[in-house]
């Protein structure tokens, strides 16, 4: 069987599959209901639904029409809920990081580089820290008649 690291095509499949689950349930249709529809063996549907068998394109065909709905709509919302997954995915994997980090923060350059490639270089050019000095330089932009 295939990885989740090595098909993406494993966390779609479980992606579209817990989609065909929310429908099954926004629908209130009972297995027995949605089998009827569908066409798909009750065995078959429960390791579709549990993400425990690949999702053909007949059955996700099949599994579309009986809810009235589009397959590309149902495959949208899979994309759009496995991008959800791994954002948070993400975060948590920042979190785990935190203890890494001095005082438990980071350091804002290693933030902002985290965040968006190249940030780390705009944070300086923005701030006017200057590695080489150790703090920050003493070209602030200041108004001219505002204080030091």
């Amino acid at each position: 069987m295939a990885t989740r690291d090595k098909d993406p095509s494993v966390g779609l499949n479980a992606a579209v599959a817990a989609e065909l689950r929310a429908e099954r349930a926004a629908q209130q249709l009972t297995v027995e209901a949605l089998v009827g529809r569908s066409g798909i063996p009750k065995r078959t549907l429960l390791r579709l639904l549990n993400a425990e068998r690949a999702i053909s394109l007949d059955a996700l065909q099949a599994l579309a029409d009986a809810f009235g709905v589009r397959m590309s709509a149902l495959i949208a919302r899979g994309e759009e809920r496995l991008s959800r997954e791994r954002e948070r995915a993400e975060v948590v994997q920042l979190a785990e990081r935190r203890a890494d980090w001095p005082e438990g923060l980071p350091p804002l350059e290693e933030l902002a580089a985290q965040i968006q490639p190249g940030a780390d270089e705009e944070l300086a050019e923005t701030t006017g820290w200057r590695a080489d000095l150790g703090e920050e330089s003493q070209d602030i932009p200041y108004g001219e008649d505002e204080p030091f």
